[in-house]
């Protein structure tokens, strides 16, 4: 195949469509007569054409009919969320609605919990690992069971055409779900229907509903948001977007850095040198008896009260037994500050090591 001219509208076009279809993008270079020459099961493979010699450019597009023409989006670049495979790649999921039990627990509170099923007005609905919703019971006769599967704040991760999916949901008179768009105050989406624009800004929150005296029994609901033109209705659970796990992600390698931090400052040993100067009589440190206080500088100051136990000059190896004889007349340790009480028994007659640690 001859590789394709350039033009002067070449590199916006390709600059546009990078925007739109990212590293996914597999361009045909060749010729318009050899894309008409090519057979349908090829030209889907590829994501964008530009024709050589040809200002006909413009990205494939994946739901093709058998009319070559058809299969290319030209005069100019594609909005991708058209294309169901582009989209699925720049929205990072096939369905939208964000299954968070945490979040569902927090906006039904009229009803019952016990741990992932949840009963409102006669009607239980047992939320599954993969988002799916088991409903079963009669609703009360004089009010509708609501619950609230999202937060209030849903957004979409692109302005676009979309429809709400949920195949077991056969009479609307039984049982409904609805996207209520909460910026605008208004029903953007629901079972009868189930088509809408969403300008890739309001805030949405999706509710489902079985009517006042109606019956569901043990329905597993699988409701789905899908870009408008995938005619694939298959469950996918939600997934999160490329750009939330990589935030995600972000987020958790600094917490695992600050941990660390934490870690390696609680473990870290400050070694001190007792020697036997400088201990005074101290009445007023324990009652009924005279200790002997000693003060020692700290290089910093402690969250908590540090740990003290024996040590030797060099961090390593045992202590004397005359040292750990010394180390034992410690009765106990205070710190104000950066300055650290020891108080014994008795003076030490030994000099000895103590290792100190604590989060500073």
């Amino acid at each position: 195949m001859s590789n394709f001219a350039s033009n002067s509208n070449m590199t916006a076009l390709f600059t546009a469509a990078g925007e739109k279809i990212g590293e996914r993008a597999k361009i045909f270079p060749g010729t318009k007569a050899e894309w008409d020459a090519l057979p349908l099961s090829e030209k889907i493979k590829y994501d964008y054409v530009a024709f050589a010699g040809d200002s006909q450019s413009g990205i494939v597009d994946d739901v093709p009919t058998e009319d070559s023409e058809n299969l290319v989006k030209s005069g100019g670049v594609y909005d991708a969320i058209n294309d169901v495979y582009v989209a699925n790649g720049i929205l990072g999921a096939k369905n939208l609605i964000p299954f968070n039990l945490d979040v569902i627990k927090a906006q039904n509170t009229g009803g019952t919990w016990s741990n992932n099923v949840f009963t409102f007005r006669d009607v239980s609905y047992t939320f599954n690992d993969d988002g799916s919703i088991v409903v079963n019971g009669t609703a009360s006769s004089s009010n509708n069971s609501i619950i609230t599967l999202t937060g209030y704040d849903l957004v979409l991760p692109k302005a676009g055409e979309y429809k709400l999916v949920c195949s077991e949901i056969t009479d609307t008179g039984i049982d409904w779900m609805y996207l209520y768009d909460v910026t605008t105050s208004a029903d953007l989406a629901n079972s009868a229907r189930p088509n809408f624009t969403y300008n890739g800004t309001d805030l949405l929150v999706f509710k489902y509903m079985v009517r006042s005296g109606q019956t569901v029994t043990n329905k597993t609901l699988h409701p789905m948001i899908l870009v408008q033109n995938d005619t694939d209705s298959t469950y996918q659970p939600y997934a999160k977007t490329n750009q939330e796990l990589t935030s995600q992600m972000q987020t958790l390698e600094t917490s695992i850095s600050t941990t660390n931090t934490a870690i390696t400052n609680k473990h870290k040993l400050t070694r001190k040198t007792v020697n036997t100067s400088s201990w005074t009589a101290d009445t007023t440190s324990q009652s009924g008896s005279t200790l002997y206080k000693k003060s020692i500088a700290l290089s910093h100051v402690y969250v908590d009260s540090p740990s003290v136990d024996i040590s030797t000059s060099s961090g390593s190896g045992l202590p004397t037994a005359a040292q750990q004889e010394a180390y034992d007349l410690l009765q106990y340790v205070t710190v104000d500050g950066t300055t650290m009480y020891l108080y014994a028994s008795a003076i030490p007659s030994t000099t000895f090591y103590i290792g100190i640690e604590g989060v500073d």
